[in-house]
């Protein structure tokens, strides 16, 4: 979707500064358009000049681009804010427990139940297609595709979980990518969503894969007792969801936008950026 793969910056044939791009797509009210994630800056002490230019260059892209930042290099944060990146710097994190401990959670047998005639997988391979959105899809969000979930999930930085129901010609309607995450609130490891996606016009059946693990907590293969879930502001997957507890948190999403995606409204997923490829 887009030729650019990062910049170079030598001095006397020597290299002394990078700074790469990952492609990735993005839905633009239903229609894919073409984006980049930033990933690692790096220059040589005595030309810092050069990652100040190469950041320029990403905002005259982000002019035509998304262009997502997931950097916590404070130096880096700064020069974000100050090009007028969109900020997304806080989400809801929502920790409920799995397996035998979810009975004694006040509403933690309330996770709704998939429909039978769908039925879930936990390999990517054995979906043939994704479904049509129920509802056209409004604002600026992840573009997922068949190929895209793909991609994501053979990444070698993690190892990425998936879950998904899909109907009986293998179709896909709904699936979660998961990650295990050490010391979720300094005390528990936990499964933790990093991206959820639906075709379907609520977010049901997407909570229906949660309740399957739930109820099913050797679902991936490891048996672990906590699930964590996150949510940014526009993320309504998980209202009204049994959880023990829930709290902010700070995260590092900053988006460069073109002029036609700035005032719509922005669906963002703690996937987004370089944080897990």
């Amino acid at each position: 979707m887009h030729p650019l793969r990062g910049y170079i910056v030598r001095d006397g044939g020597k290299m002394v500064g990078y700074g790469g791009a990952i492609p990735v797509s993005y839905s633009l009210d239903g229609q894919r358009i073409g984006a980049l994630a930033a990933t690692t800056l790096r220059v040589n002490e005595g030309h810092v000049q050069c990652g100040l230019g190469i950041m320029l260059r990403m905002r005259r892209l982000g002019e035509q681009v998304p262009f997502a930042h997931t950097t916590p290099v404070p130096k880096l944060r700064k020069v974000l804010h100050d090009m007028g990146a969109k900020v997304e710097s806080h989400l809801v994190r929502r920790l409920v427990p799995i397996g035998t401990f979810s009975r004694l959670l006040p509403g933690g047998s309330g996770w709704p139940k998939l429909d039978p005639s769908m039925t879930v997988v936990t390999s990517v391979s054995d979906v043939t297609r994704l479904a049509e959105p129920a509802l056209p899809r409004k604002g600026l969000e992840p573009f997922v595709s068949l190929e895209s979930l793909c991609w994501q999930l053979t990444t070698p930085m993690h190892q990425l979980h998936f879950i998904g129901a899909v109907d009986i010609t293998g179709t896909l309607y709904s699936c979660l990518i998961l990650r295990r995450r050490e010391r979720v609130m300094r005390a528990f490891t936990a499964w933790e969503v990093v991206q959820s996606w639906t075709a379907r016009n609520s977010a049901e059946e997407v909570q229906a894969l949660v309740g399957k693990l739930v109820r099913d907590p050797g679902l991936l293969g490891e048996r672990l007792n906590w699930l964590s879930s996150t949510a940014f502001p526009e993320d309504r997957h998980w209202e009204g969801t049994p959880r023990l507890t829930e709290h902010q948190e700070e995260v590092c999403h900053y988006f460069l936008l073109p002029e036609s995606c700035r005032e719509v409204k922005k669906l963002s997923m703690l996937a987004e950026g370089d944080l897990l490829l």
